[in-house]
């Protein structure tokens, strides 16, 4: 498990857990930064601060402070993510029997 903000980009994880104050810890639900979600680190800005994340169909953008309340856990691309699909822009398990 680790902080949001120190995966590479390019790196896919899985969130764990929010770390924060109710209030922030609501804002970062809202925007879809919800426990078991995929996130994609998908570009840092020049300056380094914010990045875009690939959450739920949408890019958001989030400072590092913001980033480093989010615990996550990084995920090897598609050995974890060949099982799963997508629906309503949000990653569900294929459960086979």
């Amino acid at each position: 498990m680790t902080k949001l903000s120190m995966l590479p980009l390019g790196s896919v994880c899985k969130i764990y857990n929010i770390a924060s104050d109710a209030q922030n810890k609501n804002r970062l639900l809202e925007l879809g930064f919800i426990e078991g979600t995929k996130v994609e680190i998908i570009k840092k800005s020049p300056a380094g601060d914010p990045t875009a994340y690939g959450v739920r169909g949408t890019v958001i953008a989030l400072r590092s402070e913001d980033a480093e309340n989010i615990l996550v856990i990084p995920v090897s691309s598609e050995v974890d993510l060949k099982n799963e699909v997508i629906e309503n822009g949000v990653y569900k398990s294929i459960c086979r029997s």
